[in-house]
């Protein structure tokens, strides 16, 4: 009998722990919404979005930094900044300019709304919205708070950033 207490507690230690490990895993990352059907599916609420494709981003380490397509609603006025980290342990994401690898990576980027021409936009597209291509340098996987602010208009997302399926 008294094993069976103990297995019992143990099995409820057990799967309280496993379930309180599932939770702190999960990252909010938003519903995907279709801004253009020319460019897919974006995180993110007016005024900026991510482009995100089809699912988590790929990271491969540190030293390899990961393509962000910033998608900025052009009806939003003021200057248009990036800034992000690691949603559990606070380690910060660090940006440079889309084919910069040697620059200075920085914590706030200054998007620029005109800094990217995407080949499947359409002329509607461009009215609408302003494209920015640029890396984004994830010191580990895992989920990432982006915010980004245009003027006074502020628009926070959640991406997930898995480690890369070794090929």
């Amino acid at each position: 009998m008294r094993t069976r207490v103990v297995g019992c507690a143990l099995f409820v230690l057990i799967a309280g722990s496993s379930a309180a490990v599932v939770l702190a895993q999960d990252c909010p990352v938003g519903k995907p919404t279709v801004l253009t059907k020319s460019l897919g599916a974006a995180l993110g609420q007016s005024p900026a979005w991510v482009i995100v494709g089809r699912g988590p981003l790929d990271w491969v380490g540190p030293g390899d930094p990961v393509q962000l397509l910033w998608v900025l609603d052009n009806s939003a006025p003021g200057q248009a900044s990036a800034a992000g980290k690691h949603w559990k342990t606070g380690a910060v994401l660090k940006f440079t300019k889309f084919g910069d690898r040697l620059s200075e990576r920085q914590t706030r980027f200054l998007l620029n709304p005109a800094g990217y021409r995407p080949k499947q936009a359409t002329a509607e597209d461009l009215k609408k919205y302003g494209f920015d291509l640029i890396y984004g340098w994830f010191p580990e996987p895992g989920c990432y708070e982006l915010v980004a602010r245009v003027g006074r208009q502020q628009s926070t997302l959640h991406l997930e950033v898995v480690k890369a399926k070794e090929k």
